[in-house]
C-alpha cells in the first residue's frame, strides 16, 4: 500500500494538485486556475470542474456565466 501511495505522490498530476491547493491556501487564484487548467487539459475531470467554478465565480479569471 505504501509503495502505491509513493507512486501516486510522485506523479506530475499529484504535484499539480498540490500546487493548485497551495495557491488556493495563499489566495492566489490566478496560479490555482493555471494549475487546474493544466490538469484539466490532461483529462482530469475534477480539475475541469474546478476550472468551470473559477469561471463561474470569477476567481483568477474574468467572470463568465
Amino acid at each position: 500500500m505504501a509503495a502505491a501511495l509513493a507512486i501516486v505522490a510522485a506523479t506530475p498530476a499529484w504535484a499539480g494538485w498540490e500546487a493548485a491547493n497551495a495557491a488556493l491556501d495563499r489566495g492566489d487564484y490566478e496560479a490555482a486556475f493555471q494549475e487546474f487548467t493544466a490538469l484539466g487539459e490532461q483529462g482530469d475531470p475534477d480539475a475541469q470542474y474546478n476550472v468551470g467554478v473559477f469561471y463561474l465565480d470569477g476567481r483568477g479569471v474574468a467572470l463568465d456565466h
